[in-house]
């Protein structure tokens, strides 16, 4: 009898072997901090601006950069793929002088139920321009 290819069943000893591998956690690598997930969400603005100048950036709690992706010029569109589970920052980063409501987002990617796993977008709103400057009387 050939055994495992198509000639028959399987013995009692491949399916043995096989029960105790997958018992045994041998076998196909399963990390558990494995993931892919998609976050995203818009800039936001009631008044034209460039989107195409702004940076969305994912940095590790530790402050290093994993991601960063530019804005979809015609809507403020962007999406980051996430890799791992974790904690995670999302900033974005404007030209100088343009304000926006977050600032940054803090992220607890579980796989389960945070907002990137369950699809929901993360929005970051344009409040104003800012002016720094010196008035000076001669």
């Amino acid at each position: 009898m050939l055994v495992g290819q198509g000639a028959g069943p399987l013995g009692p000893a491949v399916v043995t072997a096989a029960v105790v591998l997958l018992l045994s956690g041998v076998g196909p690598a399963h990390g558990s901090e494995d993931i892919v997930v998609g976050c995203g969400g818009f800039v936001k603005s009631d008044v034209e601006i460039n989107y195409s100048l702004i940076e969305i950036k994912l940095y590790t709690k530790h402050g290093t950069l994993k991601y960063q992706t530019d804005c979809a010029p015609n809507n403020g569109y962007f999406m980051i793929p996430l890799y791992d589970k974790g904690d995670f920052i999302l900033k974005i980063e404007p030209p100088l002088g343009w304000s926006f409501e977050p600032t940054t987002v803090e992220l607890h990617v579980d796989g389960v139920s945070d907002i990137c796993t369950k699809g929901g977008d993360i929005n970051f709103v344009f409040t104003g321009f800012s002016v720094n400057g010196k008035v000076c009387i001669f």
